[in-house]
C-alpha cells in the first residue's frame, strides 16, 4: 500500500495519481513536494499565557543639582543647637507691646505738637530779626531762631519712626503677627538708630565746643 504525498491518500500498487485530491504523482514528483495538507499539517500550538507583569517600583526621586546644601536650609537657632519652637513670638511678648502702644503713641503726638509750636517759634523769629533796626541784633535775633528751627526739625527727623512704629503695632490683627512685628521692628530700629546719630553729633559738637573754649582761653591768657 503507497500514500499520496499530498493528502496522504492510501493508494493501490500502481496508481498514477490521486483519486481523492487529483494529483499526477509524476509531476508532482517533478515540481517537487508542495505545502504539506491539512491532515499532514502539524496540530497548531496552544498560545501558552504570558505570566502576570509584576509593577516595577518607581523610580527613586533624583536630587535637585541646583538645591542649596541641607545645612543651608537650617535657622540659626537650629544651627546653634536650640529649640525652634523656643524662638516663636510668644503671646505674652505681643500683649506686652499691645500695652505700650498707647504710650508710644502719646510721647510721638506731644512731641510732634511741641516741635510744631518750636518751629512756629523759629520762623517768627527770624522774621522779626528782618524788621530790626541794628545789624548785630538783627544777627543775633536770627541766629536764635535758626538755632530753634534746626532743633525743631532734628526732634521731628527722631520722633517719626516711633510713631511709625506704634501704628505697626496698631496694624498686628489685620497683618498678622509676623509682619505686623517685623514692620514694628524696623521702624522702632530706625528710632533708636536716628536718635543714637543726634547723640554722637551733639556729643562731637560739645567736644568740639570744649576744644574752641580752651583754646580760645589759653590765647587769652598769653595775651594777657
Amino acid at each position: 500500500m503507497n500514500e499520496c504525498p499530498k493528502c496522504r491518500f492510501e493508494l493501490l500498487g500502481g496508481a498514477l495519481e490521486c483519486p481523492a485530491c487529483g494529483i499526477v504523482f509524476e509531476k508532482y514528483r517533478a515540481l517537487g513536494p508542495g505545502p504539506a495538507s491539512k491532515e499532514s499539517a502539524p496540530p497548531a500550538r496552544t498560545p501558552v499565557p504570558l505570566a502576570e507583569t509584576v509593577e516595577a517600583p518607581p523610580p527613586a526621586p533624583t536630587e535637585n543639582p541646583y538645591a542649596p546644601p541641607a545645612a543651608a536650609l537650617q535657622s540659626p537657632a537650629s544651627s546653634l543647637g536650640v529649640d525652634p519652637s523656643s524662638q516663636a513670638l510668644t503671646p505674652a511678648t505681643v500683649e506686652a507691646l499691645q500695652k505700650a502702644r498707647p504710650w508710644m503713641t502719646f510721647v510721638a503726638i506731644y512731641t510732634l505738637v511741641c516741635t510744631a509750636f518750636l518751629i512756629l517759634a523759629a520762623v517768627m523769629v527770624i522774621l522779626s530779626s528782618l524788621t530790626s533796626d541794628g545789624f548785630g541784633e538783627g544777627s543775633t535775633i536770627f541766629a536764635v531762631g535758626f538755632a530753634y528751627g534746626a532743633n525743631g526739625l532734628l526732634v521731628l527727623y527722631c520722633v517719626l519712626p516711633l510713631r511709625r512704629s506704634a501704628m505697626a503695632l496698631k496694624k498686628i490683627p489685620l497683618q498678622g503677627t509676623s509682619a505686623g512685628m517685623e514692620s514694628f521692628a524696623i521702624e522702632h530700629g530706625q528710632f533708636w538708630q536716628r536718635i543714637g546719630k543726634v547723640l554722637a553729633v551733639a556729643l562731637i559738637l560739645f567736644v568740639l565746643f570744649l576744644l574752641g573754649a580752651v583754646f580760645l582761653g589759653v590765647i587769652a591768657a598769653f595775651m594777657n
